[in-house]
C-alpha cells in the first residue's frame, strides 16, 4: 500500500522538508510466483542466505561482472 504521492513529495521538497523513501520493489519474481530478494535473511555468522522455506545458501564463490565483484550463493 503506498502512503504518498507525487504532489505529496514535491510539497515536502518546497517546504524544505527531506523526503525518505522505501527504495521500491521492481523485481518480477513475485508476479512470476518467484521469491524476491527481499524474501531472503541473511546469515553473518554463516555468510549465508535463508530462504523463506527455511534452507540455507551457501556462500559458493565470487566473480566479477561489470567491474563489480559478485559473490554467489
Amino acid at each position: 500500500m503506498v502512503y504518498f504521492n507525487n504532489p505529496e513529495i514535491l510539497a515536502c521538497h518546497e517546504a524544505g522538508i527531506t523526503v525518505t523513501l522505501p527504495k521500491p520493489l521492481t523485481s518480477g519474481a513475485k508476479s512470476e510466483g518467484r521469491f524476491g530478494k527481499q524474501d531472503f535473511a541473511y546469515l553473518q555468522e554463516h555468510d549465508a542466505y535463508r530462504c523463506p522455506a527455511g534452507e540455507r545458501l551457501p556462500y559458493r564463490y565470487t566473480n566479477e561482472e561489470d567491474s563489480r565483484m559478485l559473490r554467489r550463493y
